[in-house]
């Protein structure tokens, strides 16, 4: 298991691409829509967002992705997402092993769960909050 990528969720995407990519100097990865069924797996306000991949493409990790659901500053009630900020950090691996893992702890179990298509291929999404109330998500490929 590894950390895959950081996600923001920002106010003005062009403002932020310009400050990560030609102030902080990381490479534009991929830039896309995506339908999905962000309203479960975030309660978010739209089925849609656009995703901005930064990093370095000869990685497989290490990506930030900046997120946009068009909708900015918004909120859905008892949201846990916040309007624009650090959103999430995800880990690409195994799920189930994981999720076995973490009930052997006695940890609760995912908030939501998705399956979204992407270019690379059908992605299973899981929804998870550590003890501090930091939202995580496991993916893998099916």
């Amino acid at each position: 298991m590894f950390i895959h990528h950081t996600v923001i969720r920002v106010r003005d995407m062009d403002r932020s691409i310009e400050y990560w990519r030609d102030g902080v100097g990381l490479e534009l990865m991929m830039d896309g829509e995506f339908e999905g069924d962000w309203p479960t797996l975030f309660n978010a306000p739209s089925t849609s967002l656009r995703s901005v991949f930064l990093g370095d493409p000869n990685r497989d990790g290490g990506i930030l992705e900046l997120v946009d659901f068009g909708t900015p500053g918004t909120r859905q009630p008892e949201c846990e997402m916040p309007a624009e900020g650090l959103m999430l950090v995800a880990f690409q691996c195994d799920i189930d092993p994981a999720l076995q893992r973490l009930a052997a702890l006695g940890r609760a179990g995912p908030l939501r769960e998705v399956t979204v298509q992407t270019p690379r291929g059908a992605v299973r999404i899981v929804l998870l909050e550590d003890p501090n109330g930091v939202h995580f998500e496991l993916t893998e490929f099916v």
